[in-house]
């Protein structure tokens, strides 16, 4: 079972405590969101969490080692992370972008093998890319963008999914088509996801344990009993909120 940890986890940006001692498990099979205001640190908190932010104090462990005893190799092959925003350095197809996931799992001289192309377009046709390999990424609306990135980190095919609003510039369908397919990869392939939404009502229907940041070092996390009530996320968004029993599930709404 892959486990990624925090042990006592305290967190910074600029003037912002993100979190204060926080002991955090993320374990295989389990769909985490991180729910708080613009600002909070949810960002920084899953860089913190894949090692590119440093922490104040604490440690981060991924499978009982901390990250910063492991090479970056051995990381990037047990922790994929989706960025908020991603640029494209250079110019280069669709295709040959996806199939930059396959990096961890090659030496240095070593060059991709008709497995890691086949990867790469599963993960293209996954995210419904299929037939735009050719396709220089230049082109690319924001939404075929975003799904090209998921495609990448489908293709590096890590043991824990760290993913920044992974629904950022889709429309309604590719959302929850992208959400479908995380919640697939925690149920039938036991990976480990952890993603920040600000749609409450997402986080509800495709997450099983949540992670409020209320600011100022403070949080509360647990299942959705536990920490999803009218008090705490009236507290956690400063606006009061009218919660909907409906059949297909609760729904939030802002009054």
């Amino acid at each position: 079972m892959t486990t990624l940890c925090a042990e006592q986890l305290s967190v910074t940006i600029g003037p912002v405590q993100v979190c204060t001692a926080l002991e955090l498990e993320i374990q295989s099979g389990e769909r985490w969101c991180i729910l708080g205001r613009n600002g909070a640190g949810k960002t920084t908190l899953l860089h913190t969490l894949c090692g590119l932010h440093p922490a104040d104090a604490g440690q981060v462990l991924l499978n009982g080692h901390t990250l910063s005893s492991l090479p970056r190799r051995a990381i990037a092959r047990g922790i994929g992370v989706l960025l908020q925003d991603h640029d494209n350095a250079f110019p280069a197809s669709v295709l040959e972008t996806a199939l930059v996931g396959r990096h961890p799992w090659l030496g240095a001289l070593q060059w991709e093998s008709d497995n890691d192309w086949a990867r790469a377009r599963e993960a293209l046709q996954e995210t419904g890319l299929s037939g735009m390999e050719s396709r220089m990424t230049d082109t690319l609306s924001g939404g075929e963008q975003r799904r090209l990135d998921l495609a990448t980190l489908l293709t590096q095919n890590p043991e824990v999914f760290l993913l920044d609003e992974p629904t950022n510039h889709l429309d309604l369908h590719h959302q929850v088509r992208v959400l479908d397919l995380l919640q697939r990869l925690a149920g039938e392939y036991r990976r480990a996801v952890c993603m920040s939404l600000h749609d409450i009502n997402m986080a509800v229907r495709y997450c099983n344990r949540f992670l409020l940041l209320f600011g100022e070092g403070e949080s509360a996390q647990g299942d959705s009993a536990t920490v999803l009530t009218p008090a705490n996320l009236e507290r956690l968004y400063g606006h009061e909120l009218r919660f909907i029993d409906t059949p297909d599930g609760p729904v939030w709404l802002p009054k």
